[in-house]
């Protein structure tokens, strides 16, 4: 079966998926089960203007192997364009996906994410349009339906769409529950009888534990499960597995040092303040070495037109492991690493104090030191 990542912003980075990986790799028991992850979601409009400021939330390693780009929108134009420039760059990816399913009011009054299943008709006419644009397999990410009234609508919108789709994912809540309330498995088990196997059907809603996913899968008859809310920081979600403290602490230790080799890594090759002259320079870096001429008089080019370079997880490796501890300061990661580790410590005991301790930390010295004095008593 299928277990999947679900796309979050500000969540399901380059790291947290690799960390997520990892895990899977070593503890999965069943070899007809496979991990997707997804990325965070990337505007197909901001990209197509500025790619350098968009590109972060689809950089990605060379250790993803069944990773899925994931764009919104609500131009057809863009979209498009934005899916054929990340087939054209990035073939790594094992595909595309557009989400029509997040359910975000601002981005709605834009008419995407939920916002395009107002006019079915039209979001039809976009999925068909990108489907046919690129060759690599395409999905969508959706809602069961935008309210009571619209279920019947909803499931011929879906039907129809998963013949361009390689695989839909579908949360069974409509829009304005968000993240709770009634759940409607039935509804997605129906599309998949109807689909049959031409498009695989992944459910989507608040699976908590390994075992819900494959009694849900089984039970409602699905390809696998996509978790997100849950999923954060807990990677054994995807494994018959519970992590001993100390497995807690060796994950937590490389999810920083990951982290803050990945932000250096960016900010110096991928960053929003990256410029021709930084193009330039790499392109003169990599230049023929048996032509002395070539590289030296070249003329800026086009974002479009390059292809920003993605680092490999042994450079990652090796910048994690080049810079002292102490070393590591003015990075902004570590404020953001705080959202994973308050996570990571959930339902050990003194992890009270320990997140109000840590919510004040700013920099990664600091939070080395905190997280050190936290699980060492412990694990040792």
């Amino acid at each position: 079966m299928i277990f999947g990542l679900a796309p979050m912003d500000g969540i399901t980075d380059c790291i947290f998926r690799t960390i997520t990986n990892e895990v899977f790799l070593r503890y999965n028991k069943n070899t007809n089960d496979e991990l997707w992850t997804w990325t965070e979601f990337m505007n197909a409009d901001g990209y197509m203007i500025n790619p350098p400021r968009l590109v972060r939330h689809i950089v990605l390693n060379d250790a993803e192997t069944k990773l899925i780009a994931q764009i919104y929108g609500w131009n057809e134009d863009t979209l498009v364009k934005t899916a054929i420039d990340i087939e054209r760059k990035y073939p790594q990816y094992m595909g595309i996906e557009l989400n029509i399913g997040c359910p975000s009011p601002k981005v709605m009054a834009c008419g995407a994410w939920s916002g395009m299943l107002r006019d079915k008709k039209n979001c039809l006419g976009i999925i068909k349009s990108i489907s046919e644009a690129i060759n690599m397999p395409f999905s969508i990410k959706t809602r069961a339906w935008l309210n009571p009234d619209d279920k019947v609508e909803q499931f011929d919108f879906l039907v129809e769409a998963a013949q361009y789709c390689h695989a839909v994912g579908i949360h069974w809540r409509t829009y304005g529950q968000w993240h709770s309330g009634f759940v409607d498995r039935e509804m997605i088990a129906a599309v998949k009888q109807k689909v049959g196997d031409n498009c695989k059907i992944l459910g989507n809603g608040w699976i908590k534990t390994y075992q819900e996913h494959i009694e849900i899968t089984a039970k409602y008859s699905l390809d696998g499960i996509m978790s997100a809310q849950a999923a954060i920081a807990n990677p054994r979600l995807f494994v018959d597995y519970q992590p001993t403290t100390k497995d807690r602490y060796e994950i937590i230790l490389r999810h920083m040092k990951l982290l803050a080799a990945f932000e250096i890594y960016f900010n110096d090759n991928v960053g929003p303040e990256y410029s021709n002259k930084q193009i330039i320079i790499n392109r003169r870096k990599h230049a023929d070495s048996n032509d002395d001429t070539k590289g030296n008089d070249l003329e800026p080019i086009d974002f479009h037109d390059y292809l920003f370079p993605m680092p490999t997880l042994v450079q990652l490796e090796e910048i994690a492991n080049s810079f002292p501890v102490e070393e590591l300061v003015g990075l902004r990661s570590c404020i953001e690493f705080r959202k994973y580790l308050f996570n990571y410590v959930k339902g050990i005991p003194g992890s009270k104090e320990f997140k109000n301790e840590v919510a004040q930390i700013r920099d990664y010295p600091t939070l080395f030191e905190a997280v050190d004095r936290f699980f060492l008593p412990i694990v040792t």
